[in-house]
């Protein structure tokens, strides 16, 4: 009998390490995908490590051409504005913000804080226009213009199914040596869909 209640405890206890190592699997996803990118749940943010919640909306712009993303992340308390316009090509792409041209799409990028305000924009051009890659804003209230990425370093990932909505993830160093992390993640219950033509 004391050989019978041995094995069963020691079966018991293997059953509960099983369980646990499930859980940690669970508790290493965000919205149902792995996070490999960053170290930051959904909708959160990083500035120089410095880990906030934002609120993140998606808002889907139905065209006659191409589709767009206008995607924003907010804090009001730690005065962090973050807004994307992204074209829906972007989906499914690793971009190299440090030489987003490659990406061959437009990306404009918006980041607004405590004494700082950077507005990148990223235009690869067509057969009718020249390619537009430049970034301004103020610093210490200082202003400035500049060509070429904000960014000396890092990436851009979209990502947008049904079953897990808008998933878009962003790190980087930016040309002030600040470091940026960002995680945003907004269900597709809750993207705005409008129609332009309406």
């Amino acid at each position: 009998m004391k050989k019978f209640f041995f094995y069963a405890m020691i079966a018991a206890a293997v059953l509960m390490t099983g369980c646990n190592k499930d859980d940690e699997k669970t508790d290493n996803t965000n919205g149902g995908s792995t996070n490999t990118e960053t170290n930051l749940l959904d909708n959160q943010a990083a500035m120089n490590g410095d880990v906030i919640d934002i609120t993140s909306t998606v808002a889907y712009q139905i065209n006659d051409g191409e589709n767009r993303y206008f995607v924003d992340a907010i804090n009001q308390d730690a005065g962090l504005s973050i807004r994307f316009d992204l074209y829906e090509s972007i989906v499914n792409k690793t971009v190299n913000l440090a030489s987003p041209l490659s990406a061959g799409t437009d990306i404009s990028i918006m980041v607004e804080m405590e004494n700082l305000y950077l507005d990148q924009e990223i235009h690869p051009g067509d057969q009718s226009t020249e390619p537009y890659f430049a970034y301004n804003g103020t610093a210490n209230g200082q202003e400035f213009e500049q060509q070429g990425s904000m960014f000396k370093s890092g990436t851009l990932k979209v990502s947008h199914t049904q079953e897990f909505g808008f998933v878009l993830v962003c790190t980087g160093e930016l040309f002030n040596g600040m470091k940026v992390d960002l995680r945003i993640v907004v269900p597709q219950s809750e993207i705005d869909v409008w129609n332009s033509s309406k």
